[in-house]
């Protein structure tokens, strides 16, 4: 009979399934605001821009976040960091409903990006 461990705890397996799809989100976010970019600009520079703008607040604030986690409940830091990335993609498809849309969508792609580094 295999063991089940964490499995079966119910509060593990809620966490585990959240933040799997959690995953699935963020990947697909990348993939589609690649397109996004390339489709309304249809510039590699500015691609370049917009990437090295959501990537250098991840690389900056990962260390940081790290050290935040071991001082703070990591369930906060979780649903903290989880609420930044909701409230940055909400607006930046806010943002994207608008008209000249390139130049107020890298803010909110910062944004994303720190709220990503602080899981």
């Amino acid at each position: 009979m295999p063991s089940w461990g964490p499995w079966r705890s119910r509060p593990f397996r809620y966490v585990w399934v959240g933040e799997s799809l959690s995953m699935v989100g963020d990947a697909s976010y990348q993939i589609v605001f690649v397109w996004l970019v390339l489709s309304i600009s249809r510039s590699p520079a500015v691609l370049a821009a917009v990437v090295v703008g959501t990537s250098v607040p991840r690389a900056v604030l990962l260390l940081l976040g790290g050290a935040v986690t071991d001082r703070v409940s990591a369930r906060t830091v979780m649903l903290s960091s989880h609420l930044v990335r909701g409230v940055a993609l909400a607006i930046l498809t806010a943002r994207l409903l608008r008209p000249r849309i390139l130049p107020r969508a890298a803010p909110a792609a910062r944004r994303g990006g720190v709220g990503t580094r602080c899981l």
